[in-house]
């Protein structure tokens, strides 16, 4: 699966990249890809899963591309 930031999500990724492929085991959930990214379970974010918003645990599957964004005005949605 591929893993996108943006904003301040960033800070996660080495300079230059904007992107990471993941391979996850079957049955895994959008908290799995959170955590092998380095994203706290407390951290503020906004999670896309294939351009939908998505819940911690949004079941994922192969081909699928998340986006984590940092909200900018504040507060979460999971």
């Amino acid at each position: 699966m591929r893993v996108l930031f943006f904003g301040e999500m960033r800070r996660l990724l080495p300079p230059g990249r904007e992107d990471v492929e993941l391979e996850l085991p079957e049955g895994a959930c959008v908290a799995d890809a959170l955590a092998r990214v380095g994203v706290r379970p407390e951290e503020e974010r906004i999670v896309g899963l294939n351009g939908v918003l998505a819940q911690d645990t949004t079941p994922l599957h192969d081909g699928d591309e998340l986006s984590l964004y940092h909200p900018m005005g504040g507060g979460t949605w999971r």
